[in-house]
């Protein structure tokens, strides 16, 4: 089981003066788990779109692609290549500021819940530099030191520059680059530990809790009738979700656990396992749902409403897990469901056994949690 996905994501774009500007971009991608180890030979679905003006601007480009990890952990793919209506050759880069819109379903589908967007800044306008034809360079370097340049050190104002036109060293380019506030999407699937990246006071979390175990009751068939005759199980309860932003430091520790589901009853009358509660520290907690009982067909109860304390900046959502559905005569309950339909902390499905020794519905565990961390 994979238990993250970290994505360090490049953009490549190469043109020449001469030559004409390609109509593509080279994008990729290193995938890890919450181990650092590399992801290997997984497929990725994603979808890329171009947006104008602003970080939620107008889509002027959008495709889709489904590469595949390499042995190396890696995914490569190029922009303007992918399944597509638009077209990437009409995208005109001087009516910018542009922006790169990537969603992704680290399952390999196209159920895009992972989202970012970054500007794309002077690198790509590389592509607008094609209409600008062929260009002839006279200027000296003789010329260049001429204008209040000294050829012994540097080129006007190197290692502190202010104007657009003068150079700078790699160690301020470097240091620049530093600065700049990092991004990323971690997806948790077991316990772990997140360090609050530099330049990062905000992180938001998507938090799901286990679901709790399907109870067993066996029965007789055909039932005769009489109401002390031994019902079936019922289901177990969901799990509960949180949906919120938390003010976080650079550079803290976040004990990151997440709940795994119930486990299902092994014997008659045996009640199913509860399911376990999600947490970001002492940030926010989400409940785990219960196991259904055997003892009654009734189903599990679903996860308290989720706890948060007082840095959480904003809550986008808190929603209680919900009951599992009750057993009867000669039926089993399903496992209960989060309000919006998501498996993840779906409680598990009660069952019975014949007297036969085989099983009309097999009892099952609750579905695990997830977290997922944005920032």
């Amino acid at each position: 089981m994979k238990k993250l996905y970290i994505f360090l994501a490049v953009l490549l774009f190469t043109t020449s003066i001469f030559a004409q500007a390609p109509e593509k971009m080279s994008y990729q991608a290193v995938v890890r788990d919450s181990g650092d180890v590399l992801v290997t030979n997984q497929l990725v679905g994603m979808q890329i779109s171009i947006l104008q003006g602003s970080a939620s601007g107008t889509a002027v480009y959008t495709e889709t692609q489904t590469p595949t990890t390499n042995i190396n952990g890696l995914v490569s793919l190029e922009i303007g290549t992918g399944t597509t209506t638009d077209d990437f050759t009409a995208i005109d880069w001087a009516t910018g500021p542009y922006f790169i819109k990537t969603e992704t379903d680290p399952l390999g589908g196209s159920s895009y819940t992972i989202t970012g967007t970054s500007q794309l800044l002077s690198v790509p306008y590389a592509l607008y530099a094609k209409t600008a034809g062929s260009v002839t360079e006279t200027q000296t370097l003789e010329d260049v030191v001429a204008l209040g340049n000294n050829t012994n050190s540097q080129i006007k104002n190197v290692t502190d520059p202010t104007d657009a036109q003068d150079a700078a060293t790699k160690s301020y380019v470097d240091a620049s680059i530093s600065a700049l506030p990092q991004t990323g999407i971690i997806i948790f699937k077991a316990n772990g530990t997140f360090i609050v990246p530099n330049g990062v006071n905000y992180i938001t979390v998507r938090m799901w809790s286990a679901g709790g175990g399907g109870a067993r009751r066996d029965i007789q068939l055909p039932w005769d009738g009489n109401l002390s005759s031994p019902k079936t199980a019922g289901g177990g309860g969901s799990g509960s979700y949180f949906e919120g932003i938390i003010g976080v430091t650079p550079g803290e520790s976040l004990s990151i656990n997440v709940g795994t589901g119930g486990t299902a009853a092994t014997v008659n009358n045996g009640s199913g396992g509860n399911g376990g509660s999600s947490s970001v520290s002492f940030y926010a907690t989400a409940f785990g749902g219960s196991g259904s009982s055997g003892a009654n067909p009734g189903g599990g109860s679903g996860g308290y409403l989720p706890y948060f304390s007082s840095d959480v900046i904003m809550v986008d959502s808190l929603i209680e897990g919900l009951r599992g559905e009750d057993g009867g005569f000669g039926a089993v309950g399903d496992g209960g469901l989060l309000p919006n339909g998501t498996q993840l902390g779906k409680g598990g499905r009660g069952g019975n056994m014949f007297s036969s020794n085989t099983f009309q519905y097999p009892p099952e565990s609750g579905s695990d949690g997830m977290i997922i961390i944005q920032y």
